[in-house]
């Protein structure tokens, strides 16, 4: 993912040209209409909002809780579009 430039819809654009919005839909581009899948977390803040801006964040979860959670995310990324 890489910023979009202009102002719009879009806050991102991925590697392929399809361009996002803040609520993980693809606005523009070959994935237009896809929806990026929301992943649980304690805040209101979307994990990939956050993550696109802070890539640098690392989670740690406590395994027993998180255990089908973390087998479901770890399939890949194509996987997280609905």
């Amino acid at each position: 993912f890489q910023p979009a430039e202009e102002r719009g819809r879009a806050i991102a654009i991925d590697g392929q040209g399809t361009r996002w919005d803040l609520r993980g839909r693809a606005v523009e581009g070959p994935l237009a209409g896809a929806e990026l899948r929301r992943i649980p977390h304690f805040n209101k803040v979307f994990w990939f909002s956050w993550a696109f801006f802070h890539p640098e964040t690392i989670l740690v979860a406590d395994l027993e809780a998180d255990r089908d959670h973390r087998r479901e995310t770890m399939k890949g990324d194509s996987e997280n579009i609905r």
